[in-house]
């Protein structure tokens, strides 16, 4: 976690909502055996964040990931959670190796 603050300390597209989903994304991480991949339940992660709204949390994810600081694969099978790869986050600017 400690990679994703020093890279995010200079990116200033990621704001307040980024910063919970990405703790909560980690908690759970961390909670449920640290596999490479996760399939979290979006109301837990969402609780967690302090996000109410579905929409928002897509949305948010969604910019994680385009910013680099996630892999998301999203379901659109109601029963089949997305897939969420936590990546490991280069300083702001550097290419990741």
């Amino acid at each position: 976690m400690a990679g994703f603050f020093a890279a995010i300390e200079e990116d200033t597209r990621v704001k307040l909502v980024h910063i919970g989903l990405y703790a909560a994304l980690m908690v759970y991480w961390q909670q449920h055996g640290r596999g490479r991949v996760i399939f979290p339940p979006p109301r837990q992660i969402m609780d967690m964040a302090k996000v109410s709204a579905r929409s928002t949390y897509q949305r948010y994810l969604r910019e994680l990931h385009a910013y680099g600081y996630i892999r998301y694969l999203a379901s659109y099978y109601p029963p089949r959670r997305s897939a969420i790869l936590l990546l490991d986050v280069p300083s702001f600017g550097q290419n990741p190796a």
